[in-house]
């Protein structure tokens, strides 16, 4: 039944070797004790039937931009536009395996701010992710001129030369 059964120590104690311990044994039933109010009973979680008619459906394209937009709204807003190259590698390293919110992130900095951010400290990994976010966001949603606008951006950046 999920409760378990507590099992208390006898002592006896005799007058000349003094109190004895006795071996761990179980309670008679009369005096067994149950932990009820310690842990609740334990029940097996229920499913609930799947919906029916036209609430049941609902289209991929659907859930996809549902969860597109609901990621780009906690990129941005849990992560303000960094003003250092710090601020956006630390930001991508709790992003770290979100696509997606990595995408937005990049997306949320203006490409002409790209200069102003990273200034001299441009990387081999900052560059990766710029290029991973244009292959993988960018080109497939056919902008074009966004990822064109990212790429200017990170060209005035010094020192971007010694990163390629």
């Amino acid at each position: 039944t999920g409760r378990r059964l507590l099992i208390r120590e006898e002592e006896s104690s005799s007058e000349d070797e003094g109190p004895q311990p006795q071996p761990f044994h179980a309670a008679p039933a009369s005096e067994a004790r149950t932990e009820d109010a310690a842990s609740p009973p334990r029940t097996a979680p229920r499913k609930e039937p799947p919906a029916k008619g036209p609430a049941a459906v609902t289209s991929l394209d659907t859930i996809r931009g549902a969860v597109e937009r609901v990621s780009q709204m906690a990129a941005t807003s849990a992560h303000p536009t960094p003003k250092t190259s710090i601020d956006f590698e630390r930001v991508c390293k709790t992003l770290k395996g979100n696509e997606e919110g990595i995408a937005a992130y990049v997306r949320s900095i203006p490409p002409q701010e790209l200069p102003r951010v990273f200034k001299d400290d441009i990387n081999d990994d900052i560059t990766a992710i710029f290029y991973s976010v244009i292959a993988r966001s960018h080109l497939p949603k056919r902008e074009h001129k966004e990822a064109l606008a990212i790429l200017q951006g990170l060209s005035a950046v010094p020192r971007f030369h010694l990163t390629l």
